[in-house]
Formats: structure tokens, sequence, C-alpha cells
């Protein structure tokens, strides 16, 4: 009496009858294809690179906004004041708070845009709005200095301050 052949086996010559044979090895995988003279033939060109890398730059910069800020503003009509800010993330939605010791006015920032070293954020004084605009459209640009640049415009009154990093 004759055995029947495994399965395994089976199926084997069944996908080398239809052309079909073994995944390829590492190794054809990896090898680079050889194209045109002259041509590159890494996966990944250079600038492939540069693409996928710049996320990952833009999230390090941003990551180099958080924190404790403290510094001295000054408005376009005249009063100066002193900012602190402390910018816990800097994804959309609430992302850092905001306090004017001299005005004694706080609130929270809500983040709508990041881009490079550079945030957009919409700013709510939730203690002391009677005192300090209570909705305002505020940046801060992280400068090469290490310096965080802070602009505001509310109405006809620009402001503006630059912020240290706190120790």
């Amino acid at each position: 009496m004759q055995r029947a052949p495994s399965t395994p086996w089976l199926a084997f010559g069944l996908l080398a009858a239809l052309g079909c044979g073994p995944a390829p090895g590492w190794e054809e995988i990896a090898a680079p294809a050889h194209d045109a003279p002259g041509r590159s033939t890494h996966y990944a060109h250079d600038r492939d690179a540069e693409e996928l890398a710049e996320p990952v730059r833009q999230q390090a910069v941003a990551r180099g906004l958080t924190g404790r800020w403290v510094g001295v503003g000054h408005q376009s009509d005249g009063p100066s004041w002193r900012m602190e800010l402390d910018v816990a993330r800097t994804d959309d939605g609430p992302c850092a708070v905001v306090r004017y010791p001299d005005d004694d006015c706080a609130g929270y920032w809500t983040c709508t845009e990041v881009s490079g070293r550079r945030l957009l954020a919409v700013e709510h004084i939730t203690v002391g709005a009677e005192r300090c605009a209570a909705r305002v459209d505020v940046g801060v640009e992280l400068q090469q200095s290490g310096q965080l640049v802070f602009r505001a415009v509310a109405g006809d009154v620009t402001a503006g301050a630059r912020l240290e990093r706190a120790r």
C-alpha cells in the first residue's frame, strides 16, 4: 500500500507547478537594485531621508518650547509687566498656563499651530479678565539664543516680551 503525500509537500508541489516558489531570502530583498548607470542604488535617497526626518526634527524643536519661561513684556500703549508662561505641550488644544503677576491676571493658552520654532495660540484670561484682555491671539518663537519671543495683538494694542527659561 502506498502512503499519501503529506499536506506541506503537496502544497509545495502545487506552488512549484504553478510557477510560484518559496519567498525570496533576506539577501535578495536587502540587495540594492542595479538601475541605469549613474543612478543611486539606495532605496531611500538622501532627499527622502531628509523628508522623513523633518517631522522628528520639528517634534524635537517643539519639545524645546515646553517648560517654564519668565520675563518682562511691553505694550505699544506704554505699560510693562512681568510674564510667566508654563508650556506643558505643543499639540492642538489647551497647552500652557500664563500669569501676569503685576496685573493679577492668569489664564491658559489653546495651541492652534506649531511650525518649526513657532507656536500660535489663543490666550484665555480666567482670573482678572477685567484688568487684562480676556481673549487674544498670541504667538511665541524660540530664538537661536534660547530666548522665547512673545507677540500679541489686542485691537490697536500690540505687546511683546523676551522670555528666558526659568531655572
